[in-house]
C-alpha cells in the first residue's frame, strides 16, 4: 500500500505528480477488489431502502404514484417504433395527427434500449431502480478508492451517495430516469479522475461514453455532470498543458458525433417553441439553503424531531437534500487536510451546484437573500439550450455527489492517521445510519384498468380519444396495446406551443379539451357544455382524428361529459359499454 503522506514529504525531484498516484496499478487493483466485496452489502441496503418493492417486482414500482405510466409508455413506444422501422424519437401514437417530437420529452432512450430482454416494462423498471442504487454506491466506492486507496472510506462513501436523502427522494418521487442517471455520475467522475491523473486515452473514452449515456437519459444530470467536468478539468489542463491536444481531439470527435446525430437521426429541435417554466418555477422548484442541514422526515431517528423544520419538503421532486451534519463535517475535513488540485476543484463544483440549486430565489429559511437577476441561476439559464431548466432543485444531486466524494476523502484521512480500519468503518456506518437512515418507501401497484384490457383485444388501428385526461396526459393508457393503434393522451413533459395552439384552435377537439379540463377552462376559454356543430364539421373531426374509440375516465362530471359526447357523435356511436368506473364508446368505421 502506498503511504501517500510519506510520498508527499519526499523531495520534488524524486516524487511523481501526486495526481498520478490516483491511477497507480495497486489503486486500480484495490478498487476492483473493493467493488467485488461491496456488491452484496450494497444490495442489502438497496432492498431495505426500497422495501417492500423486492416482493412486488412484477406489478409494482417504487415511490409514490406520479410518472410511472409515462415511463412504461415510453419504453413500449421506443420498441414499437424500432420494430416498425421508424425513428424512436418521433411518434404519432400520441397527439394524433400532429404527433410528438419525443426529444422534447424525457424518454431516456438509453434506459429503453436496455429494456429489450424484459417482457414486462414494470419488472424492468423495478429492477433498474434497484440496480441503479447499487451501481451508484459502487461507482462512488470506486471513485473514492482511486482517490484515497482506502477501502474503508470507499465503502462508506458509497453509502453516503447512493442512499443519501437526495438520491432516495428522487426515487420516492418516481423520477427513475434521474436516479439512473445519478448512478452514472460517479463512474464518469472516476474516468475523469483517471484521465487528469494519467492523460491516457482509455479513461477519456470512458468519460465520453458516460457523458453520452447521460445525454440519452436525463438532461438535468447531464448539465450537472458537465459542470463538474469543466470545473475539474480546466485547472488540471492549466497545470498540464501537454494533455490539451487529447482533450481537443475528444471534443471534436464528440462534437462531430453530436452533429451527425442531429442531422441524420434526431428530429429537428426548436426549443424557442417550448413554453418556458419561467420565474414561477425557478423561484419555487428550488432548494432552501437551510434545508441542506435539516434531516429528512423519513429518517426514523431524526425525522420526527427535526424534519418539520424543513421549509421545502414533500415537493414531489427532491423531498430532502439533507447533507448530514457529521458527513458535511467529514467533507470539510477532507478539503482542509488535502491540498491536491482536484480537491479544490471538487469543492468549487459543489458550491456552484449549491448556488444553482437555489434557483432564482436564494433563501435561508424564511429569509430571502437574493432573487431573479441577482442569482447565478438566472444568468446560467440564459445560456443556449438551458432555457428549459425549470427545476433547479435537481442540482442538489450534484452537491450530494461532491460532498460524498469529499467526505470519503476526509474519512480516509482519519483512517490513515488512526491506523485502525474496523473502528473507522463502524463509525462511518453509524453516522450513515443516524443521518441518512431510512426504512422502505411507498410502492405504486400498476394495475391496468379493465377498460384498457377490453380495448387491447379489439382489432383495428384507429385512434383512442381519452377524456378528461386532457391534451398531454393519460394515467391509464400505459397498459394499452392496440396492435399498432395510436393513442391521444400519454403524458409528455414538454410540448411545443404550436401543438397546443393547433389543438386549441381545431374545431371540436379544442372545445372537448376545454370542457373536460379542470373547471371547464383552458386559457381564457370556458365551457359548461359543447355547442352544436354543423354535420360537415363533425364529419371532418371524425376523419381528421381517425376516431375509433372514446373513453371517459372517472370524474365527478362524467355523466355530463357522456351526454355531450353522445350528442356530438350521435349515430357514429355503435356501442356504449360501462366498464367499472369508465365509459367506453366504439365508433363506426
Amino acid at each position: 500500500m502506498i503511504d501517500y503522506q510519506a510520498e508527499t514529504r519526499r523531495s520534488a525531484a524524486s516524487t511523481p505528480d501526486p495526481e498520478r498516484l490516483t491511477d497507480h496499478p495497486m489503486r486500480r487493483a484495490g478498487a476492483r477488489l473493493s467493488l467485488i466485496m461491496l456488491v452484496v452489502p450494497y444490495c442489502v441496503v438497496a432492498v431495505i431502502a426500497t422495501y417492500p418493492i423486492i416482493w412486488q417486482l412484477n406489478n409494482g414500482l417504487p415511490g409514490r404514484f406520479s410518472d410511472q405510466p409515462f415511463y412504461i409508455w415510453a419504453i413500449d413506444t421506443f420498441w414499437m417504433q424500432i420494430h416498425a422501422g421508424t425513428t424512436p424519437f418521433w411518434t404519432d401514437r400520441v397527439l394524433y395527427p400532429v404527433g410528438a417530437n419525443l426529444m422534447y420529452a424525457t424518454i431516456a432512450p438509453f434506459v429503453s434500449l436496455l429494456a429489450y430482454p424484459f417482457q414486462s416494462p414494470i419488472l424492468y423498471l423495478s429492477i433498474a431502480v434497484l440496480v441503479s442504487l447499487v451501481g451508484a454506491a459502487m461507482g462512488m466506492a470506486y471513485l473514492v478508492q482511486l482517490l484515497t486507496q482506502s477501502t474503508v472510506a470507499a465503502a462508506v462513501a458509497g453509502l453516503y451517495y447512493a442512499f443519501s436523502p437526495a438520491v432516495v427522494s428522487v426515487i420516492s418521487a418516481s423520477h427513475y430516469y434521474t436516479a439512473i442517471a445519478a448512478a452514472l455520475m460517479p463512474w464518469g467522475l472516476a474516468a475523469l479522475v483517471r484521465f487528469v491523473s494519467t492523460g491516457r486515452v482509455a479513461p477519456l473514452i470512458a468519460l465520453s461514453l458516460t457523458t453520452w449515456a447521460l445525454v440519452l437519459t436525463d438532461y438535468y444530470i447531464t448539465v450537472i455532470f458537465l459542470i463538474v467536468v469543466v470545473v475539474v478539468t480546466v485547472p488540471q489542463l492549466a497545470a498540464q498543458p501537454a494533455r490539451v491536444p487529447r482533450v481537443f481531439i475528444a471534443l471534436c470527435a464528440n462534437g462531430l458525433l453530436a452533429l451527425l446525430l442531429i442531422k441524420a437521426v434526431l428530429p429537428p429541435l426548436n426549443t424557442s417553441d417550448l413554453p418556458p417554466g419561467g420565474l414561477g418555477f425557478t423561484s419555487t422548484s428550488n432548494t432552501n439553503l437551510a434545508d441542506f442541514l435539516v434531516p429528512s422526515l423519513d429518517n426514523p431517528l431524526l425525522g420526527a424531531t427535526f424534519g418539520p423544520w424543513a421549509h421545502d419538503h414533500y415537493n414531489n421532486d427532491v423531498d430532502s437534500y439533507f447533507l448530514g451534519w457529521g458527513i458535511l463535517t467529514l467533507a470539510i475535513g477532507g478539503i482542509a487536510t488535502n491540498r491536491r488540485r482536484i480537491v479544490f476543484s471538487l469543492s468549487v463544483a459543489a458550491l456552484i451546484c449549491m448556488a444553482l440549486a437555489c434557483g432564482t430565489a436564494i433563501r435561508w429559511g424564511v429569509r430571502e437573500l437574493l432573487t431573479e437577476s441577482r442569482t447565478p441561476f438566472y444568468w446560467f439559464a440564459q445560456l443556449p439550450t438551458l432555457r428549459e431548466l425549470d427545476s433547479p432543485r435537481r442540482f442538489a444531486l450534484g452537491v450530494q455527489l461532491l460532498v460524498a466524494t469529499l467526505a470519503g476523502m476526509g474519512l480516509a484521512t482519519i483512517a490513515q492517521r488512526v491506523g485502525r480500519s474496523v473502528p473507522i468503518l463502524a463509525a462511518g456506518m453509524l453516522l450513515f445510519t443516524v443521518e441518512y437512515g431510512r426504512l422502505g418507501m411507498p410502492v405504486t401497484t400498476m394495475e391496468i384498468p379493465q377498460v384498457y384490457r377490453v380495448l387491447a383485444d379489439r382489432p383495428g388501428d384507429r385512434t383512442l380519444l381519452e377524456l378528461p385526461s386532457g391534451i398531454t396526459e393519460s394515467k391509464g393508457g400505459f397498459g394499452l396495446d392496440m396492435k399498432g393503434g395510436v393513442q391521444n393522451g400519454p403524458y409528455l413533459s414538454r410540448i411545443p406551443q404550436s401543438t397546443y395552439t393547433w389543438f386549441e384552435n381545431e374545431p371540436i377537439i379544442g372545445d372537448l379539451f376545454t370542457l373536460t379540463s379542470t373547471d371547464g377552462e383552458w386559457g381564457v376559454r370556458h365551457l359548461d357544455t359543447l355547442p352544436d356543430y354543423p354535420p360537415d364539421v363533425v364529419q371532418r373531426f371524425s376523419e381528421v382524428f381517425r376516431l375509433g374509440w372514446v373513453v371517459l375516465g372517472p370524474n365527478p362530471r362524467q355523466s355530463r361529459f357522456a351526454a355531450d359526447v353522445e350528442r356530438l357523435l350521435g349515430t357514429r356511436i355503435v356501442r356504449r359499454e360501462d366498464v367499472d368506473w369508465y365509459v367506453l364508446y366504439t365508433l363506426a368505421e
